[in-house]
């Protein structure tokens, strides 16, 4: 509290303004600076309404920021269960084949037979060996035949005579190989890399020219090059 000495108090004459709490007199200076720390404060008082204003657009910032919030926060998808996969049963073996037997039958071509048939079926479903034969020599009739197989039948003649043999005694796969000179459309077109219309090509080269003089005339029939000469290496003679 500051309480006003009377003139002449003090030493200039002038009225001096003192602090009861410390009995120091204040100075004009000292004045002026309450003064303006005064009127500072005043320029920032905030009446009731205002505060209220304030506190509404606070609350505003502080509910819409939560919202962005809300909506920014990762959302992790539910774990989808595996779905079993129903596979399918195997195909089953096809129920019937179909073989090539050429040679000494009846006649000679396509059969079909059931699956798992042998060798002594496809003959029988060819006719059966032909009048001039009296067995079918080292061919291994109870082997088991595949489907698209050539089976080469050659018989043992009536006078004794040994064939050349399509497979060993021992009953090995391989049959002999087919000869270009005498095979029909049926044992031509069982070969690799011939077909129907490549074994009638053969058939007509072969009528034109009167026969094969070696295998690499093969070469000369449309259709047929190096490389299909070379799958039917062993498999056919002269």
């Amino acid at each position: 509290m500051v309480d006003v000495v009377p003139p002449g108090a003090g030493a200039d004459g002038c009225l001096e303004e003192v602090d009861v709490g410390t009995g120091r007199s204040v100075s004009p200076t000292a004045r002026d600076w309450r003064a303006r720390v005064k009127a500072f404060g005043s320029r920032f008082t905030i009446d009731r309404k205002a505060r209220q204003v304030l506190a509404a657009v606070l609350l505003g910032v502080a509910v819409v920021s939560a919202g962005a919030a809300w909506f920014a926060w990762p959302v992790r998808e539910p774990a989808t269960a595996a779905i079993p996969v129903m596979r399918s049963p195997e195909v089953a073996e096809a129920a019937e084949i179909t073989v090539t037997v050429t040679g000494d039958v009846r006649s000679p071509g396509l059969v079909e037979l059931p699956a798992g048939s042998r060798v002594a079926d496809a003959v029988a479903a060819a006719g059966g060996l032909v009048p001039e034969v009296r067995s079918a020599g080292f061919l291994n009739l109870g082997r088991r035949v595949g489907d698209g197989e050539l089976i080469v039948v050659e018989g043992v003649a009536d006078d004794g005579e040994e064939p050349s043999g399509s497979e060993s005694p021992a009953g090995g796969a391989s049959p002999g190989p087919v000869n270009l000179n005498q095979a029909d459309l049926a044992a031509l077109d069982a070969l690799p890399g011939i077909g129907p219309v490549t074994a009638q090509r053969i058939l007509d080269y072969r009528a034109a020219n009167g026969g094969f003089d070696s295998v690499d005339e093969l070469q000369d029939v449309e259709g047929i090059g190096p490389a299909t000469l070379a799958k039917l290496s062993g498999l056919v003679t002269v």
